[in-house]
């Protein structure tokens, strides 16, 4: 299930548009730091090509499109040896741009060993110290510390001891992870925590990592996300309200140390794009105008927490079987379906939805005739259970045939006033001959056709059914 989860954050999330903060050519970048994985599992296939092979094309390709003014060091870890959490190299110390080198150093890495991202982190930060310009840090990573290192501290001590630099993070094919440690670490360095799940969206969250620059200003925005008195999974856009640019994503994962998610953005105005991760129901809020602060931090939450809407389905009475949906209702979007069933450990189905207004549906899988019942407009409220109850009426009409004093086969046409509700085959065995149809309470025409009667007539009989009736009609076709 996180599997899916996260596909669908990627989804909702994924931007492919260049920051409003990108610098153009002619703008003195700062320094440029890539952090690369080199580690054994880079090998594995995502898409039907090894990751390391489709990361190499896509990195060389970041390489030349960079301003040819950019002062950039590259840093790889875990491609020279197995097992061994020192496997840290600097490929290139910061310096000026050479697309050449440095697409033939990403080209010779070849995956082996672990995940050493602390110590990898920090070796970037010890380049930025000995230079002392804003930087961009730039890790990709396809799987989490397995060094027992701890990035995400490690990226806040090096923010405290005065490096300027920008922190973003691409997790590529971890989708079934939980990579709130990485969240965290693209938290802690004013950054964005960029998920890609194909060598498409790689290239895409690069070229976002690369165009955002530098934040400056000190106005923070922070947004906690709960449900039920607990911390809840959602994803966050944060979206220029006039041009409609994303200005920055995350996700809180129900880790206190990504939930609140702390975004540093320039003063201004902002919209706050929510999704709900993992809940059923009315699962995206939107917080429009929200003004940040130089020097301030505007707090938000994103509450889902959830009610429970009970629906029982009787007919006659007695417990019984309908398919149900559920939908928004101001959008019609589909929530969930289930059955009902006939058991009391199902029937009423409770379902558990975030706070918001649904339209109930039900049809009866036991009658013949359309059944379709629609309650709009029910309020589901957190931490409250609401009922609804849907009752179905019905009879039994049984049609069978015989022939020269034998049963005999026939098909079995039932109509109404509003057209046609069933049909069926008595076939020549008692099991099904008289054929067994539910009914709505009602008039009906049922026109008999005899297929092993010479000449195959048919015969046409009115019946009125009442609730909770049986009527039976056997039909001869003698004559």
């Amino acid at each position: 299930m996180k599997a899916r989860i996260s596909v669908l954050f990627v989804l909702f999330f994924f931007c492919t548009t260049a920051s409003l903060y990108g610098q153009s050519q002619t703008e003195e970048p700062g320094d440029l730091v890539l952090i690369l994985d080199g580690s054994g599992s880079m090998w594995r296939e995502l898409n039907s090509e090894h990751m390391i092979v489709s990361a190499r094309k896509v990195l060389g390709t970041l390489v030349d499109g960079l301003p040819s003014n950019q002062q950039v060091g590259l840093i790889a870890y875990g491609h020279n040896r197995e097992g061994d959490c020192s496997d840290i190299e600097t490929l290139a110390p910061i310096g000026p741009l050479d697309p050449a080198s440095l697409k033939s150093k990403i080209e010779a890495i070849n995956p082996k060993g672990k995940t050493p991202i602390t110590d990898s982190v920090n070796r970037a930060f010890d380049l930025l110290r000995e230079r002392g310009n804003p930087a961009s840090v730039i890790l990709v990573s396809d799987g989490l510390e397995t060094c027992s290192g701890d990035p995400c501290e490690a990226v806040k001590a090096a923010k405290e001891s005065g490096i300027d630099f920008v922190m973003h993070v691409v997790g590529y094919g971890i989708a079934e992870e939980n990579v709130a440690q990485l969240e965290c670490t693209a938290q802690a360095g004013g950054g964005m925590y960029l998920p890609a799940e194909s060598a498409e969206e790689l290239a895409s969250a690069l070229d976002t990592a690369v165009e955002t620059e530098r934040i400056e200003g000190s106005a923070y925005l922070q947004i906690t996300g709960i449900a039920d008195d607990e911390l809840a999974d959602i994803g966050v856009r944060v979206v220029d309200p006039e041009y409609g640019s994303e200005i920055s994503i995350g996700r809180t994962y129900t880790d206190p140390s990504t939930n609140p998610r702390l975004f540093t953005l320039e003063e201004g105005n902002y919209d706050v794009l929510v999704l709900g991760i993992g809940f059923k129901g009315d699962v995206r809020q939107r917080f429009e105008n929200v003004s940040v602060t130089s020097g301030d931090t505007t707090s938000l939450v994103a509450d889902f927490s959830t009610g429970e809407l009970s629906v029982k389905v009787l007919r006659n009475g007695e417990l019984s079987d309908a398919v149900i949906n559920i939908n928004a209702a101001e959008s019609g979007e589909f929530i969930v379906g289930a059955r009902s069933y006939t058991s009391e450990a199902n029937n009423p189905k409770v379902f558990s939805l975030t706070a918001g207004t649904y339209t109930l549906t039900t049809s009866s899988v036991e009658i013949e005739n359309e059944t379709k019942q629609t309650i709009e407009n029910i309020v589901v409220a957190p931490n409250q259970r609401i009922d609804h109850e849907v009752s179905y009426e019905s009879g039994v009409l049984k049609v069978g045939a015989t022939y020269q004093g034998e049963l005999t086969d026939v098909t079995v046409r039932i109509t109404n006033a509003e057209g046609a509700v069933a049909q069926g085959r008595t076939y020549t065995s008692g099991t099904s001959n008289p054929k067994t149809f539910m009914l709505l309470p009602g008039t009906y025409t049922v026109t008999l056709k005899g297929l092993k009667v010479d000449g195959t007539p048919s015969k046409v009989i009115e019946v009125e059914v009442g609730k909770g009736e049986t009527v039976e009609q056997m039909v001869e076709f003698d004559e």
